[in-house]
């Protein structure tokens, strides 16, 4: 409570809102004493309405600012999370499959290349061969 007793007496718009409902209040328990206001009393009471509509909507307005920083923020962290699982991971998931998709055809060629007939002289045309035709027939003898 003290944070509001400091907020409705250090702000202007906080003393808006006690000055407003006391001069409604007060007009009011002179309506219910004297009966209908006279000129000054309904000015008084009418004053009175317009400054507690400025310090309420002061007030209303400061709220809404505090309650969407705390729901964006809210909204803002479930943003990230949802960009990670959306964006993030099925990217890592294409860039694994195609690392091991390249790393077991690289593998297959190897193989390939091997059980062939191609000399193992490490020659890059040879290999290259192989690789570009597959496994190179056989001579008959």
């Amino acid at each position: 409570m003290p944070a509001i007793r400091d907020w409705l007496t250090g702000t202007l718009a906080g003393r808006a809102l006690l000055a407003g409902t006391f001069i409604k209040s007060a007009t009011l328990a002179l309506a219910a004493l004297t009966g209908p206001l006279s000129a000054l009393p309904a000015a008084l009471d009418t004053i009175g309405g317009l400054i507690l509509l400025g310090g309420a909507s002061v007030l209303v307005y400061r709220l809404f600012v505090i309650v969407k920083r705390r729901m964006l923020w809210r909204v803002r962290r479930r943003l990230t999370l949802s960009y990670i699982f959306i964006g993030f991971v099925p990217a890592a998931l294409i860039i694994v499959f195609f690392r091991r998709a390249g790393a077991a055809a690289i593998s297959r060629l190897r193989g390939v290349c091997r059980d062939s007939s191609a000399p193992a002289s490490g020659r890059v045309v040879e290999v290259s061969e192989c690789v570009v035709r597959g496994r190179p027939r056989a001579k008959r003898v």
